[in-house]
């Protein structure tokens, strides 16, 4: 699964290196299935594999300020987001 997904990656955007895509690709398959306080580990470990290499923060969209007010509404804690 985690080539498929590299795969795909890199036909969207052949200019980005494999350790980007790699990072990526790890985020994205692995990172949804921990809890919250592994996500520390999580990222020091793909930051051991991949030293040096950093994703740019994605912009926070309408979809996650919307659950965020919301979430502050009801009086709800908002968590940061790791990445």
């Amino acid at each position: 699964m985690m080539l498929v997904v590299a795969g795909a990656l890199k036909r969207v955007d052949q200019e980005v290196s494999e350790e980007l895509i790699m990072y990526r690709t790890m985020l994205d398959l692995i990172k949804p299935k921990l809890v919250y306080l592994d996500l520390p580990l999580f990222m020091a470990l793909l930051s051991d594999l991949f030293p040096g290499v950093e994703q740019p923060p994605a912009p926070a969209g309408a979809l996650r300020n919307a659950i965020e007010a919301d979430l502050s509404e009801n009086n709800l804690q908002v968590l940061l987001q790791s990445n």
